[in-house]
């Protein structure tokens, strides 16, 4: 059991920071943003601001996040590799589905 506790508590060969540049698909809902997120221990932090990230890298590098920022939330997913990582992202703003991309590069 202290042994899967300490597995669980290892550092990730993701950890460090990112900057993350966040794109949508349609014209209606925030155009672009740019995120300072941290992983440490293959969990996911925000590095400023009021939004509230939570989510998690597991040691393949996939990534799941969830924001919540202004009574709006988003989730993504995707896949960091070496020093860059990519994936999609959905949410919603008001009555509006917003979708798009996000890229990833390590700081």
């Amino acid at each position: 059991m202290v042994a899967g506790a300490n597995a669980s508590q290892a550092a990730s060969s993701f950890d460090g920071s990112w900057s993350v540049s966040v794109s949508s698909n349609l014209s209606k809902c925030e155009a672009s943003a740019y995120y300072a997120i941290r992983v440490a221990n293959g969990k996911v932090s925000y590095e400023g601001g009021d939004a509230s990230v939570s989510g998690q890298v597991d040691e393949r590098g996939h990534i799941r996040v969830s924001i919540r920022t202004g009574g709006h939330g988003a989730s993504g997913s995707g896949h960091l590799s070496g020093t860059k990582g990519v994936g999609t992202w959905r949410g919603q703003r008001a009555a509006i589905l917003c979708s798009g991309r996000w890229e990833a590069q390590r700081m």
